[in-house]
């Protein structure tokens, strides 16, 4: 369905478009790229993030909030 849905301080167009640009040219390391995209493009829980990125809590927890500001910071310049 059409609208948006907000997270960490930036809206996303439904199905992810808005998040295309900054993901895919680079601004994110590969660790928070992969841990963005499962989480707001694939709506994975932090559980199965775990288990397919293979890591802690803690560093799943890590790279999400590292890959939302480094988007906010790209997407608001």
């Amino acid at each position: 369905g059409g609208g948006a849905r907000g997270w960490g301080g930036c809206w996303v167009a439904d199905g992810g478009t808005a998040v295309e640009g900054p993901v895919a040219d680079g601004a994110l390391a590969p660790g928070q790229r992969a841990a963005l995209t499962m989480r707001q493009l694939d709506d994975l829980n932090e559980e199965v993030m775990i288990e397919g990125l293979d890591v802690a809590a803690g560093t799943v927890k890590s790279r999400l909030h590292r890959a939302r500001a480094a988007f906010r910071e790209r997407w608001i310049a």
